[in-house]
């Protein structure tokens, strides 16, 4: 067993290419009318101050962590593994471990910043490089 290899023709599917023609051209209109006009739906103007940026990026950073921990992770143990009701436990020693890490709010308290930054650290960088 391995991984399987990608179709090398999945983006000479005329479907595909069509949709992401579209997709990014209404992604850039999207950006012009956001930082032309003086009531856009959503004011892209903000990502310009660095407080409410840095959030955004930690918050998306960490939107990626929870999506691969959640969905990808039983996904590969189940397609490249093998693995079926297995998974179920894989995932739950997980779950354990990070919860007992979230029940201690003294150590939490004590550690400050440096317990969130490790934290994030391990969710933007590969654990294998």
């Amino acid at each position: 067993m391995g991984i399987s290899p990608v179709p090398l023709g999945l983006y000479g599917d005329e479907t595909i290419t069509a949709c992401a023609w579209i997709s990014g051209i209404t992604g850039l209109g999207f950006v012009v009318r956001s930082l032309t006009f003086a009531r856009p739906v959503i004011d892209l103007r903000a990502l310009a101050i660095r407080n409410f940026s840095l959030g955004w990026w930690v918050s998306f950073v960490t939107g990626i962590g929870i999506f691969t921990t959640v969905y990808l992770t039983p996904l590969f143990l189940g397609r490249v593994r093998g693995f079926n009701a297995q998974i179920g436990m894989a995932m739950l020693s997980a779950g354990a471990i990070e919860r007992a890490r979230s029940t201690e709010p003294a150590r939490s308290c004590r550690v400050g910043r440096r317990t969130s930054a490790t934290g994030l650290d391990r969710f933007a960088y590969p654990r294998y490089v």
